[in-house]
This record gives C-alpha cells, sequence and structure tokens, in this order.
C-alpha cells in the first residue's frame, strides 16, 4: 500500500520513507553494521592484491580495505583462479599506470589533447574514453588521432605522457565518433545445457568493454545480446563472434557483419581442402 510507505502531500504522519530532494529516504537511521560474506572478504582481498584493479582505486581506499580485512597489501590471492584472462607482466608499473590514468582523466575533463609515445612513436591524440577489457585484464585509451578516425591504445604501453593545451572541437568529435558507431545483434538459442549456459556468460565477459544490451526473447526461445562497437574494433569483434563456433548466430538484422563472417568461413574452408 503506497499509503503506508510514503506520505502525502498535506499530511506531517510518520511513514517508513520521507520525501526529500525529490527521492525517497528511510524515515529511521540504522546502527546496523554492514556484514560482508566470507566470499564477499575473498573477493576483496583479491582487488587488493590485482594490480590493475588497484589502479582504479586510491591509495587511502586501500590503506582502509586493508585495514578493515586486516590483510596486507601483498595478500597472497592464489585460491581465486581467474580463468580466460591475461597474466599481468611481472615488470607492471603500477605508478606509471595510475600516472597515465590520472592525465587522460585531467585531459577528458578539461577537453585537452595529449601528446605521448607509444611503442616507440611519438602520438598527439583527443582521449574520448577508457576502457576496461576485462578479457585481456588491462585498461585501453580511446582516442582520436588527428580528429580522424579512432583508434585503441593499451595505456600500459604509454610513456611520457602530457597534456597540452590545444583544445577540441567537441561537435567535431562527437561527429566522428557517432559515425564510427555500429551495431551488430547475437542470438543465442536457449536449450537449457551446460554449453549455451557457458556461451552467454562468455559473451557478456569477452565483449564487457562494449556497450550492450541482452534480452530473453520467450517467443523464440532465444537470448539477443546486442553490442555497439566503433568501426576500428570490427576486426577484433568478428574473431571474437568467430570463437564462438555454431552456439553463436549473427542476427539477419545484422547483414553487414554476417555477410563479413560468412566471407571469413568461407575462405577458411576453402583453404583447408
Amino acid at each position: 500500500n503506497k499509503n503506508v510507505f510514503f506520505p502525502a502531500e498535506d499530511t506531517k504522519k510518520e511513514y517508513l520513507f520521507r520525501n526529500e530532494k525529490k527521492g525517497y529516504y528511510p524515515t529511521f537511521e540504522s546502527q546496523i553494521p554492514l556484514l560482508l560474506t566470507n566470499a564477499e572478504k575473498d573477493y576483496l582481498k583479491m582487488l587488493v592484491a590485482e594490480p590493475i584493479a588497484r589502479c582504479f582505486l586510491s591509495l587511502e581506499t586501500i590503506e582502509q580495505l586493508c585495514t578493515s580485512l586486516d590483510i596486507s597489501q601483498t595478500e597472497d590471492c592464489s585460491f581465486i583462479e581467474l580463468k580466460n584472462i591475461r597474466k599481468v607482466p611481472a615488470d607492471f608499473d603500477e605508478n606509471k599506470m595510475r600516472e597515465n590514468i590520472k592525465h587522460i582523466l585531467e585531459a577528458i575533463t578539461n577537453n585537452n589533447a595529449v601528446s605521448f609515445t607509444y611503442e616507440g612513436k611519438s602520438v598527439m591524440v583527443m582521449p574520448v574514453r577508457i576502457l576496461i577489457s576485462a578479457r585481456f585484464n588491462t585498461i585501453m585509451l580511446v582516442a582520436l588521432p588527428a580528429w580522424s578516425k579512432a583508434v585503441l591504445y593499451n595505456i600500459e604501453k604509454i610513456d611520457e605522457i602530457t597534456v597540452t593545451d590545444i583544445k577540441s572541437d567537441n561537435d567535431i568529435k562527437d561527429t566522428l565518433l557517432n559515425k564510427e558507431i555500429k551495431t551488430v545483434l547475437l542470438e543465442i538459442p536457449y536449450n537449457n545445457t551446460v554449453v549455451q549456459t557457458n556461451s552467454v556468460e562468455r559473451c557478456l565477459f569477452i565483449f564487457s568493454h562494449l556497450n550492450k544490451s541482452i534480452t530473453y526473447d520467450k517467443r523464440k526461445n532465444k537470448y539477443l545480446i546486442e553490442l555497439h562497437y566503433y568501426a576500428f574494433e570490427e576486426e577484433e569483434l568478428i574473431r571474437d563472434i568467430l570463437s564462438f563456433g555454431s552456439n553463436v548466430i549473427v542476427s539477419e538484422k545484422s547483414p553487414e557483419i554476417r555477410n563479413k563472417i560468412i566471407a571469413e568461413i568461407t575462405d577458411i574452408l576453402s583453404n583447408m581442402e
């Protein structure tokens, strides 16, 4: 009953929720502590020790987590096995990654270009956004070099980064990016098997860095996953879709990439003859 939980406009009675700043908030102040399960504590321990995850946590947050969980920052989390992802190199420089992310976020916020060295080459780009790739266990930068086609950079490989005074034209940037955004619709038939269930989970994992939506079509008994990607990601996207074999189908509603995949498969089969 709405009248029990939310206050009427013309009354001053006490209810479970109060209307404040166009939102509803509990009327009572709870002193009940937040209790974590052992599994949640183990995950937090892993988060504190995992190099890539640490880069998104402030040093103060890491210290507070270590104190609250009574652990060290080099906690042994070998009991948690991370599958199908790249191992962070032994020479991974966390401080360098933190500094790179800091400069990139500053540039994105202030609409400035950044210059850096990437794989031995000097680069100046307009940063667009930062992506976390769960599959490759790293952090990527989407950027526009000289306001042209968007490019993906691995932030681990960025050296000598500086924020320049050069400003971008938001209208031009948005126009270029919107032109490059494409959509593909994937279908996963539901047959209540382990393989099918894993295909859905693996799809969400592999394409975790993309904007996406997932629905279940009850009438056709299939999952529909819509992926939004940039044009420069298409080649890698096709390889990832092919890795699912017959468990994932590219919908007829996405004829462009469907035809490219058919051509790719035809080429592979012809080379096997």
